[in-house]
């Protein structure tokens, strides 16, 4: 027998110690004791410890056969998005011409291995030979090679895998250290490097950093980071556009390390949602333009919300108003208040008067366009100016898209002068003929909307209707006749009616291209007092104008419809999730909507998506769109309801290639040959194998060949009736010779 093929149970070495020094002692007393044929008792018990160590060491036979199945060989191919690069074929075209069913390279691995094929990129995933050859575009986010490597031996558990098969550009970019799986292994592992080996040179956009959103006549800072490998010590414009609008150009040199940052800064002018693209010139002997260019979408804001305050005469509801106003830092406040009427008399010269006067024309016939928000109280204009006036702030409203609110008080509404007026029109409510009464007396508002984002302060509606319940009451009101037609009442009187109809406080409606806003009370500062009063603060009485002015002026997040998609930014290839929230004018989800939804792709095609708009809940619609082209996508998304147009709104996303992925894009041969090297593997470049080209060890082919197993010595039935004949016959003697 060849002891070397013999295994023995490890043991600690106090016990095997122990039972020797024990066994040692028991025969030395025993021997010393007997006498003559006593003795011959002490070789069945001398055979019979020999036999318990036996057992104790469990020694096993290796026995090496040879496999009837073949080894298995896996096969991973590298999808990640750098497998998309052009140098100068794409790299992954490559990978097809090499690995499909038909090629000599494949067939003459089957005659000797099972060919089990992976593809991986931040992960890996069980593939054909097949389907591997149907791939258009590489779409993974990254190339995590050491996950790759860790995770193939587990999926393979078994199978008596032989090699593993690397077929990638070496472009780690994955959490997982590559060379530290490598040393996990036991098996060779064979890297094919695919990619240009000639001297590399390449451009790159790394990485763009820029607010969201900023605001109209502010410095915007942009922070560039380029890498130029190849290009040392050359100077390299880098050009930052609005659409095909150059805004600047700079000239950078690119440093030995080869990454260097640079700044753009510019003052935007206009509002709106606007594209923008930082990009490198295509020079002599780069690699690839497709990293070139880096695009971010910028939301330009008013740098300030400009409002204007008219106040009839001075009141706790302007002290209070004004405050939450002048606080709010986007917020440029005007205002005037009335603290002397024309008609009221004065006994000393008008030019010794402190009051400046009233710039009505300058007002409301040059300035009133540059500001946003329009605010009446308590004021008639008739003492001040003309009607003609009026029509400007008719045309504010209607043609500008800008907001006017009309607060109540003894000039205001009907009182005020403005029936059949301009002002009138724009109104969401009725005026009465003459003026109309007041309702005298303490009240509390009753909100009879509370989805409307004016009034929805809660975290949920009854939360809503909790707060307005026990919010302080406000004091007198203006007797409005009626909200017109197509109006939204927020809150009403809460006892009293006319004609069996509640007296409306709280209206709004979109007029024109503007919206308007009418409160029959200036005694909301009653909210902030008495908050206070009660050991609150005002964080509510601040949240009603607040979010009345982002109605008002039409803010994005309250707009009845919202198109976004999931993510911001996707990969080539992948799918883009749009989402289309619509509501009615209550600010409820809107169900059973016709949504219009087109893309427009990065070249300027339309594709028409409403067929494919889905409604998953109540006023939510959504379809998925595969991106296919490097860019910006825009989706116009144009909402109906039974034939009535609603509304029209558009979002924008990018695609493209993951930064990660374009940050780098050279073959990383000195990665492959080390993982190689440390498994005993080879590495070849794509280009230099053949078809009998022998890729793994002959030494592994043969290990993989043999299987081995162990056979147990020691659990054999013959041992066991060996150690019963033992104590059998000692027992036996000793009964003979009177020893017991």
């Amino acid at each position: 027998m060849n002891l070397s093929n013999i295994n023995f149970q490890p043991i600690q070495w106090w016990i095997l110690l122990l039972f020797v020094l024990s066994a040692s002692v028991v025969m030395m007393v025993y021997f010393k004791h007997s006498k003559g044929y006593k003795k011959i008792p002490l070789l069945f018990r001398l055979f019979l410890f020999l036999c318990i160590l036996f057992i104790i060491f469990q020694p096993a036979k290796n026995i090496r056969q040879k496999l009837v199945d073949k080894p298995a060989l896996a096969v991973l191919i590298d999808t990640s998005g750098s497998m998309g690069a052009k140098d100068p074929v794409l790299r992954l075209d490559s990978v097809k011409k090499l690995v499909n069913e038909n090629s000599e390279f494949i067939r003459n691995l089957r005659k000797t291995y099972s060919i089990y094929p992976f593809i991986f990129s931040t992960s890996i995933e069980h593939s054909s030979i097949e389907d591997i050859s149907q791939i258009k575009l590489p779409q993974g986010q990254a190339t995590d090679i050491g996950l790759a490597l860790k995770q193939v031996s587990r999926e393979l558990e078994g199978k008596h895998l032989s090699g593993i098969v690397v077929v990638t550009d070496g472009i780690h970019n994955g959490q997982w250290d590559p060379l530290g799986a490598a040393r996990g292994l036991n098996i060779p592992v064979v890297s094919i490097g695919v990619g240009n080996r000639e001297q590399f040179k390449d451009l790159t956009i790394n990485e763009v950093k820029v607010s969201d959103f900023v605001f109209t006549n502010t410095p915007v800072k942009v922070e560039v980071a380029v890498t130029g490998k190849g290009y040392r010590n050359q100077d390299v414009s880098v050009i930052l556009k609005q659409g095909a609008k150059v805004i600047k150009t700079k000239k950078v040199k690119i440093p030995a390390e080869e990454l260097i940052k640079t700044n753009f800064e510019f003052i935007p002018q206009d509002t709106g949602n606007f594209t923008y693209t930082v990009s490198i010139p295509h020079y002599k002997g780069e690699f690839s333009t497709e990293n070139n260019s880096k695009s971010f979408n910028l939301e330009v804001l008013r740098e300030k919300i400009r409002v204007l305050y008219i106040c009839g005469e001075p009141s706790w509801e302007y002290k209070f108003l004004r405050e939450v106003l002048k606080n709010n830092p986007n917020i440029e406040l005007v205002s005037f208040i009335i603290l002397r009427n024309p008609e009221n008399i004065s006994i000393v010269n008008e030019r010794e008067l402190s009051l400046i006067p009233f710039p009505t024309h300058e007002i409301f016939m040059k300035e009133i366009f540059e500001f946003d928000l329009l605010i009446f109280e308590n004021f008639s204009y008739a003492k001040f100016f003309p009607r003609s006036y009026l029509e400007n702030i008719k045309k504010f409203v209607v043609d500008k898209g800008k907001a006017f609110i009309m607060l109540g008080g003894d000039n205001s509404f009907g009182r005020g002068g403005y029936r059949n007026t301009p002002i009138d029109e724009i109104l969401p409510v009725r005026l009465t003929a003459g003026q109309e009464k007041m309702i005298p007396g303490k009240f509390r508002l009753k909100i009879i909307n509370t989805s409307h984002p004016i009034v929805n302060l809660g975290d949920s509606l009854k939360e809503t209707r909790d707060l307005w319940n026990s919010m302080p009451q406000l004091d007198t009101s203006n007797k409005i006749l009626s909200a017109k037609p197509t109006a939204i009442t927020l809150g009403v009187h809460p006892w009293i009616k006319e004609n069996g109809e509640d007296i409306p406080v709280l209206v709004v409606w979109g007029k024109g291209k503007g919206r308007v806003m009418v409160l029959g009370s200036n005694s909301t500062w009653r909210w902030s007092m008495g908050l206070s009063g009660a050991g609150k603060t005002n964080f509510l009485y601040n949240l009603f104008w607040k979010r009345a002015i982002r109605w008002l002026i039409k803010a994005p997040e309250v707009k009845l419809v919202n198109v976004t998609t999931d993510k911001k930014e996707y990969i080539k290839g992948e799918k883009i999730k749009v989402i289309v929230r619509v509501f009615d004018e209550y600010y409820k989800p809107l169900a059973n909507a016709r949504v219009d939804l087109e893309a427009i792709n990065p070249v300027g095609k339309k594709i028409d998506l409403a067929n494919k708009v889905i409604e998953t809940q109540a006023g939510k619609y959504e379809v998925e769109f595969t991106s296919d082209l490097i860019g910006k996508y825009r989706f116009n998304a144009a909402v109906y309801k039974s034939g009535r147009f609603l509304a029209k709104e558009s979002s924008f996303c990018d695609v493209a290639i993951p930064d990660v992925e374009l940050a780098r894009l050279w073959l990383n041969e000195d990665l492959l040959k080390q993982i190689a090297d440390i498994t005993k593997g080879k590495y070849f470049h794509i280009e230099d194998i053949k078809k009998d080209t022998q890729i793994l060890p002959k030494t592994a082919l043969s290990q993989a060949t043999m299987t081995s197993k162990q056979k147990s010595l020691w659990d054999s039935v013959y041992l066991y009736f060996i150690i019963l004949f033992l104590l059998a016959a000692e027992w036996y003697i000793r009964r003979k010779s009177g020893m017991l």
